[in-house]
């Protein structure tokens, strides 16, 4: 009998682990915030035709523009999101996207794209920037509808002045 209840324990035990470890799905928020942040960057790969086209085309870069960061977590589900649509990328340091050139032109005649953070409310407006080079960037406030891990743009976004999302050494 004992070594029944031995066994059932370890099966038991064995299939904890298993279940554990298949448990990595997303919290609401961060569902939320990556389908906030895939919105974004079609809308900016959008904005720019030659941007982003998985294969052929330009890669896509992404970087925080808030001290926070992006969580790991929400870089995954929005990387899924964008599927095989999108070369997408998401940095930790500026350098990975930025060639060498006077310009300081993204790599592989990429887009940079800056990611503000998405506020826990509504209404939901975040700050985004589109870098391709030194003389080649812009930023808008954008303002998304939606829920879940459903949103669309709200109107025209509102250029802003670019913060520098990579400044001139």
């Amino acid at each position: 009998m004992e070594a029944r209840y031995r066994m059932a324990s370890a099966v038991l035990a064995a299939l904890a682990l298993v279940g554990a470890a298949g448990c990595t799905g997303t919290s609401p928020s961060e569902t939320r915030e990556a389908a906030v942040y895939e919105e974004l960057v079609r809308w900016a790969v959008g904005a720019d035709p030659t941007a982003g086209a998985a294969g052929d085309g330009p890669s896509v870069f992404i970087d925080s523009l808030h001290e926070d960061g992006i969580p790991l977590e929400v870089q995954v589900d929005t990387i899924d999101r964008l599927g095989d649509e999108l070369d997408v990328r998401f940095i930790d340091d500026q350098a990975e996207a930025l060639s060498d050139d006077e310009e300081l032109s993204v790599r592989d005649n990429g887009v940079l794209i800056g990611l503000g953070a998405v506020p826990a409310s509504s209404p939901v407006v975040v700050r985004v920037e589109v870098y391709r080079s030194l003389v080649d960037n812009s930023a808008f406030l954008v303002a998304l509808v939606g829920g879940g891990d459903s949103w669309r743009l709200d109107g025209e976004p509102e250029p802003l002045p670019v913060a520098e999302l990579v400044e001139d050494e």
